[in-house]
């Protein structure tokens, strides 16, 4: 076992925990993706792949602690992968990744990745990867799979390379706090102490306070996009020189001025916080947070807010560092997120894998597209909600949003969504 500091990432979560107590380093908080796999299965070597994966990334063996002093990681040897195999002929997918969200994945105990395998029908099944979020993020689910997949190949045939060589999690972190004192950072603090200075609270609105003692369930609402407007966006991003999550948080800014009257808006982003090619193929949790602070009180069309929103967002990239030391070098933005009237509900856009199927020894996987629809349980967020665009293969987008029910209706939530679907289209036709 090896002991190395926490990364900046991880110690966003423990911050978060003082919020949520035992939220963001509890057994809910877990990241999930599923995938349909087209043709034979040999269970056993998928079963000896995994463990091949979770020796691979050490950010999958790797558990936080607390206790006196500076908080740490722990890196464990490697051992056997979490692997199940379950039978769902004549069962639901939907209704069998629905109830994974609900189930408890400890994030004290190595390893942190949990695979399963349920067989729909005999050459069809849905592959299904959970891991707590201590260890992974959206961008190295997307490895994860990827690295599985060469594994299993591997064992059915020994000649096959390995994985791509990839920077360890435990190298990022102590990279990371020597990076904490550089001059990029201090320059990077003087932009946000004068970003920020004097901000306001403007959020979402929700139907109640948030109360004491937070109860950890999260809901879950999913609405999906017209693929033809999906395509006027994204020909819209072009023409303007913007990132398709500029295009969106334009929308949900502009909803948040339809609903509050507000014009100085501050909104909290999550970035994939990697910022060093070396770390594209390093699996871990990189989580990085922005608040983003855009003033749309002159914007007279989408275009222009659109505009305002894109320097914001190029302006935040150049001078991004991670959230904890802002909160503890700029006070305002410490007293925004204590504020108890601020909803802290992040925005954040997602493009997910390739749609074509890859290959996965003698069989194809290709991403499984779960129903729309509210759920009335998801998985658990240490926020008072999360607003995810997903960008799915093709320019297909869905959203979701995971909030809190003790804070908001669904038929609010639902109400928030139209207005912010009109607003995307608005965006998309130039009016």
């Amino acid at each position: 076992m090896t002991r190395v500091p926490l990364a900046f990432p991880q110690h966003l979560l423990r911050f978060f925990d003082v919020l949520h107590p035992g939220q963001a380093t509890g057994p809910a908080f877990v990241i999930s993706a599923a995938y349909r796999l087209t043709g034979p299965v040999d269970e056993e070597l998928l079963r000896l792949a995994v463990t091949d994966l979770i020796d691979r990334h050490d950010a999958l063996r790797a558990t936080m602690h607390g206790g006196d002093g500076m908080p740490w990681q722990e890196i464990h040897e490697a051992g056997p992968g979490r692997f199940e195999s379950i039978d769902l002929t004549g069962g639901d997918p939907d209704d069998f990744l629905d109830a994974l969200d609900t189930h408890d994945h400890p994030g004290d105990r190595s390893p942190l990745l949990w695979v399963y395998y349920a067989k729909v029908v005999p050459a069809d099944g849905i592959l299904a990867l959970v891991a707590h979020h201590s260890a992974a993020d959206a961008w190295s689910m997307d490895l994860i799979v990827r690295d599985l997949a060469t594994c299993y190949a591997a064992r059915i045939d020994a000649s096959l390379p390995p994985p791509v060589a990839a920077s360890t999690y435990a190298d990022f972190a102590v990279d990371d706090q020597a990076r904490r004192d550089s001059p990029r950072a201090a320059q990077a603090l003087d932009y946000w102490s004068a970003k920020l200075a004097d901000v306001d609270v403007t959020s979402l609105p929700s139907d109640r306070p948030r109360e004491p003692k937070d109860d950890g369930i999260r809901a879950q609402l999913r609405f999906d996009i017209d693929p033809a407007l999906a395509g006027r966006l994204a020909e819209t991003a072009r023409r303007a020189r913007c990132s398709p999550f500029m295009v969106h948080l334009t929308a949900y800014l502009l909803t948040l001025r339809e609903l509050t009257g507000a014009t100085d808006l501050t909104v909290p982003t999550l970035t994939a916080g990697r910022g060093r090619p070396e770390l594209d193929q390093t699996v871990g949790f990189f989580l990085n947070a922005l608040l983003l602070r855009t003033d749309l009180g002159t914007a007279k069309s989408p275009g222009d807010a659109l505009a305002e929103v894109r320097r914001t967002c190029l302006d935040a990239y150049r001078n991004e560092l991670p959230i904890l030391r802002l909160l503890e070098e700029v006070p305002d933005a410490g007293l925004l997120l204590a504020d108890e009237s601020f909803v802290l509900m992040p925005f954040q856009h997602i493009p997910l894998g390739r749609r074509e199927p890859r290959k996965f020894g003698p069989a194809t996987y290709v991403s499984f597209d779960r129903r729309p629809g509210s759920r009335p349980h998801g998985v658990a967020v240490p926020l008072d909600g999360l607003w995810t665009i997903d960008e799915r293969p093709g320019g297909l987008l869905t959203g979701k949003i995971s909030y809190t029910p003790a804070m908001f209706d669904a038929a609010t939530l639902e109400s928030h969504v139209d207005t912010y679907l009109r607003q995307l289209s608005k965006i998309a036709a130039g009016t």
